[in-house]
């Protein structure tokens, strides 16, 4: 199992940080061509999402989830997990063509997310 962290910083509430490249990087430093690739973050108020990181599609997604009628963050950010779990095949990972692995931000500050990136071969 190869195991890293790596630090995303974040503007804080709604902000949506594309780590595709770190995880690739990753990837490729361990020369990892087939396996499991597991992103967790372990900030309670933080989700990781695959999704076309497109201007008006991330828009889309934060006006739907500033819609929510709800106060608890918690209860917003516990619709979108913490944690995927991707193939990697090849050496890569398959997503769509715009598709990228996006860390979303529930915490109404700024600072460093912390998030675990775990494979296996």
């Amino acid at each position: 199992m190869y195991i890293e962290e790596i630090t995303v910083e974040s503007n804080g509430y709604l902000d949506m940080i594309d780590i595709t490249q770190a995880v690739k990087k990753f990837l490729k430093e361990n020369s990892i061509d087939n396996g499991l690739l597991g992103i967790y973050c372990e900030d309670k108020l933080c989700s990781i999402i695959t999704i076309e990181y497109e201007y008006r599609l991330l828009n889309d997604l934060k006006k739907l989830l500033s819609q929510l009628k709800c106060e608890n963050d918690y209860v917003k950010a516990s619709l979108l997990k913490p944690m995927i779990i991707l193939p990697i095949i090849n050496g890569s990972i398959p997503l769509g063509s715009f598709q990228q692995i996006v860390l979303v931000d529930f915490n109404r500050e700024r600072g460093n997310r912390k998030v675990k990136l775990m494979a296996i071969k």
